[in-house]
């Protein structure tokens, strides 16, 4: 593929204000309680989603250490991602409206199935139409409410302080991760050794895809439908439904 022909491609996808929407909010979160000593915690944190991590369900304490590389990343993560907590993620994945429930079967099923590749890219394709209604949705005005200081911090009020810090945490790192994934691989000239987006839609994997991956995305998923939920934005609903 020719650099021209990948740049016509970004352009007909472009999801930049879709992930600077997301920046915005998890902006706002944080903001709404900066007495939070949260600066060492998000450089850490920062490190993990640098290799493709949001911060799963069943973490019960914060990372003390910085991730330095992509198999110390994942060992850490993978404590909190046992078969038992993915089970848990999966039903709380079926209980939302804003995703296609075939679309999570399938990707279920392929996880189940060991087909990696294949959940993966149906991951991926449900994370891009999220951020797609997302996008159609912030161009409304009235929906300016949603970034707002005082809209997090009446999410947030009666939430004890450790559970605030994990969820700024968790909004600052689903956004970091969210650029990670979706930053352009330069021409396909840049190798990535875990999930990136285009490679993954244009056919330019160049690692083994592994359960790891899949892990990866579902996590990716789950935290982006969490960080809505924490704005109460539910507008996507009515985008998301299937006519039949």
């Amino acid at each position: 593929m020719s650099e021209n022909e990948y740049n016509e491609l970004s352009e007909m996808l472009d999801l930049s204000s879709a992930i600077n929407y997301l920046e915005t909010i998890a902006q706002s979160i944080s903001s709404a309680y900066q007495s939070l000593n949260l600066g060492e915690l998000v450089e850490i944190y920062e490190t993990y989603a640098t290799f493709g991590w949001t911060i799963p369900p069943a973490m019960t304490y914060f990372a003390k250490q910085k991730a330095t590389t992509l198999e110390d990343a994942d060992a850490f993560m993978l404590q909190f991602c046992s078969s038992e907590d993915m089970v848990r993620i999966f039903s709380d994945l079926r209980n939302h409206e804003k995703i296609d429930k075939n679309d999570l079967e399938e990707a279920i099923n392929c996880y189940n199935q060991k087909y990696y590749k294949a959940c993966s890219l149906l991951l991926l394709s449900m994370v891009d139409g999220i951020l797609i209604k997302l996008q159609q949705q912030k161009t409304n005005p009235s929906k300016k409410e949603y970034r707002t200081v005082n809209k997090a911090n009446s999410q947030l009020k009666e939430k004890s302080i450790k559970k605030s810090t994990f969820i700024c945490l968790q909004s600052i790192i689903t956004t970091s991760c969210v650029i990670k994934i979706y930053e352009s691989p330069e021409d396909f000239t840049k190798k990535y050794s875990f999930v990136n987006r285009d490679t993954f839609v244009h056919g330019m994997v160049t690692h083994f895809v592994v359960k790891t991956d899949c892990i990866k995305v579902f996590l990716l998923l789950y935290n982006i439908l969490r960080l809505l939920k924490y704005q109460n934005i539910t507008e996507l609903k009515n985008c998301c439904e299937i006519k039949t």
